[in-house]
């Protein structure tokens, strides 16, 4: 016993000092993107949905519903709905809903890197084809850049003002309302996602926010670079569509913790959210990773075996508990504890009833109680009734060919019987004794 309690220390020591040497450890941050209002990661949403809410106010709210949804909620007010997510994914209905919202005067940004379309095979984000997207409101991202993890380790480790990590996001300029800017930011965050706008509608979009980026014109019949060098690429374009106005913008990940933290970019934002501020915002979370799934993402199990350090601990604690069943699982000799009889009470109450009956001194109904079971024993044994008296020639000669008592004794017996388990009167201790011991005498022969 003393062997495994000494075990059992050494394995819970083990585990607690593996468990606080994985906690002291520098954490390490998940740069993945995910926009969710609950995650505090640097791609999370916390921070940037906690900065609007003291912005704007009670205005601005999150909800998780589809544009159908929204359009079908009965507010009759006019508001902005905002979309942050790095594939827009829609379907037929989603472009109807929100043709609906804009012909009602509702404002309608879409921050995203790209569309996909669950409707059309056929509808892909390549420029020589036109998506569904493009063909209703005239506009699509292309360059779906991925995000480099490593360009921002490399940034916040150096610090060096390289100008290949950085862009400059320049602001065209509204009139009367915002002037030309300039902003400067992470490049790895504007990924080279730029709009591309359909020939036929490239004159109802107005430019709000454009990037310089490499551009290569290549000869199709030598395959070699004719001309090389920057082109102008629109990051944030809006439009007119009924009463309402659709924003485009193709930096997602500036929408995020990570974005509105940093001091040139977080301005930008909030410059494009000014342009949705002067009605109530709503946030939709429809369109990107739902509850459920940034639930089971963030899970313990899921962290536990994505990091190695924790990993190890895990199978070093899953093996200590195995270790921990196989010493205690060995057979242990115990005494047998010895079973005694359960003690018979039926004695006692006979005689605790018997003195009842003593006490009282009432024979009559002593002898009648004794009548009635005698009389079930009878009929349990021969099926003859001794308390009907129709039949008394058939039950006196059964009952005397039974047990062997002469007919005419039999006869007196359960006549006498019958007339002292009815009578009121008091009978003496001999005649109790005596007809009880005949019917005790009758009940033995019978059995």
């Amino acid at each position: 016993m003393k062997l495994n309690r000494g075990f059992v220390i050494f394995v819970v020591l083990f585990i607690a000092f593996v468990a606080l040497t994985q906690f002291l450890q520098p954490k390490t941050f998940v740069w993945k993107p995910s926009f969710h209002p609950k995650d505090r990661q640097p791609l999370g949403a916390f921070v940037f949905d906690s900065v609007m809410h003291q912005t704007v106010g009670s205005r601005y709210t999150v909800e998780h519903k589809s544009f159908y949804q929204l359009n079908h909620d009965g507010t009759k007010a006019a508001r902005s709905f905002l979309v942050v997510t790095t594939d827009f994914k829609y379907n037929e209905n989603d472009l109807k809903q929100m043709k609906a919202l804009l012909q009602k005067g509702n404002n309608i940004m879409l921050v995203m890197s790209g569309t996909t379309s669950t409707f059309n095979e056929d509808d892909t984000l390549s420029i020589s084809q036109e998506s569904q997207f493009s063909k209703e409101f005239g506009v699509d991202i292309h360059g779906m850049s991925p995000f480099q993890l490593s360009n921002i380790k490399e940034l916040l480790k150096s610090r060096v003002n390289d100008s290949n990590r950085y862009d400059t996001i320049r602001w065209t300029g509204i009139p009367q309302k915002f002037p030309k800017a300039r902003y400067i930011t992470e490049s790895t965050l504007t990924a080279n996602d730029t709009l591309e706008f359909s020939e036929k509608q490239r004159k109802s979009w107005e430019v709000l926010s454009w990037i310089n980026v490499n551009a290569q014109v290549y000869d199709d019949v030598s395959g070699s670079i004719t001309w090389e060098g920057y082109t102008r690429a629109t990051i944030a374009a809006q439009r007119k569509y009924g009463r309402g106005e659709l924003i485009v913008v193709s930096t997602p990940l500036l929408f995020t913790n990570y974005g509105i933290l940093n001091r040139q970019s977080n301005l930008y934002v909030m410059r494009l959210m000014s342009l949705i501020a002067d009605r109530p915002i709503v946030r939709t979370t429809s369109y990107m990773e739902t509850d459920e799934q940034y639930v089971a993402s963030q899970s313990p199990t899921r962290e536990l075996l994505e990091r190695p350090p924790l990993r190890i601990a895990l199978w070093i604690v899953l093996i200590g508990i195995l270790l921990f069943f196989i010493f205690t699982a060995r057979r242990r000799q115990r005494a047998i504890p010895t079973i005694t009889k359960p003690a018979n009470h039926n004695l006692r109450f006979i005689r605790m009833i018997g003195s009842l009956f003593y006490q009282k001194h009432r024979n009559g109904d002593l002898i009648e109680k004794r009548w009635y079971l005698f009389a079930d024993d009878v009929q349990r044994l021969t099926g003859l009734d001794v308390t009907d008296t129709a039949d008394n020639e058939h039950t006196f000669s059964a009952l005397s060919h039974k047990t062997g008592i002469p007919k005419d004794k039999i006869d007196s017996i359960i006549r006498e019987l019958r007339i002292a388990s009815v009578y009121e009167g008091n009978i003496t201790d001999d005649d109790m004794q005596r007809l009880i011991k005949a019917m005790n005498d009758i009940t033995e022969r019978l059995t």
